[in-house]
């Protein structure tokens, strides 16, 4: 199972997450911000409050919106080795 440890929102609706292998990867949510529970998030000002659920394992926002993490791992970008390194800076609620 996969869970995400750190998050960073980067720009437009590009994440950059950690996940507990160490693996990181950046996620572009542009393209699946569909539906009554997503569709908020396309306000950039909201998806930018992206915030680290350890309770959940995931990242969440303000309305309660979340995806997977097993998700998130699927769609990402791997990060080459010397792009590894990002600090988050997601909330913690």
């Amino acid at each position: 199972m996969r869970y995400v440890v750190d998050a960073r929102y980067l720009e437009l609706y590009r994440i950059w997450l950690k996940f507990e292998d160490d693996s990181e990867r950046i996620v572009d949510l542009e393209g699946e911000l569909t539906g009554e529970a997503f569709e908020p998030l396309c306000d950039l000002d909201v998806f930018r409050k992206v915030a680290l659920n350890r309770a959940l394992d995931t990242i969440v926002w303000e309305s309660r919106a979340d995806f997977a993490p097993e998700f998130f791992y699927a769609i990402g970008e791997p990060m080459q080795d010397s792009q590894k390194g990002l600090s988050g800076n997601a909330r913690n609620p």
